[in-house]
C-alpha cells in the first residue's frame, strides 16, 4: 500500500491518517501538536507548509525526513 502525504491536506488530517508525521512534525518544533486541543482545532486550518513557515521550520529537511519514513509527499 502506498503512503501518500499531501501538503495541500491540513495538518490534522495527515496526522489523523499517519500518527508517525505527528510525531516527526513535533521533532521539528511544531509543539501544538502534542496539546489535544491545539490538535483538534488549529491543525484542522493550516498545513505543513503553512505550519512550517509560522514556526520557522526548514521544508526541505521536513521532506526529506517524511521521503526517509516511507512516504511520497504531494504538492
Amino acid at each position: 500500500m502506498e503512503k501518500t502525504v499531501d501538503f495541500s491536506r491540513s495538518v490534522h488530517d495527515i496526522c489523523t491518517a499517519y500518527p508517525e508525521v505527528k510525531d516527526l512534525l513535533v521533532s521539528f518544533g511544531f509543539k501544538n501538536l502534542a496539546n489535544a486541543a491545539s490538535f483538534q482545532t488549529a491543525a484542522r486550518f493550516v498545513t505543513i507548509p503553512q505550519a512550517a513557515g509560522m514556526h520557522g521550520a526548514d521544508m526541505l529537511q521536513i521532506r526529506q525526513k517524511i521521503r526517509e519514513m516511507g512516504f511520497d509527499i504531494q504538492e
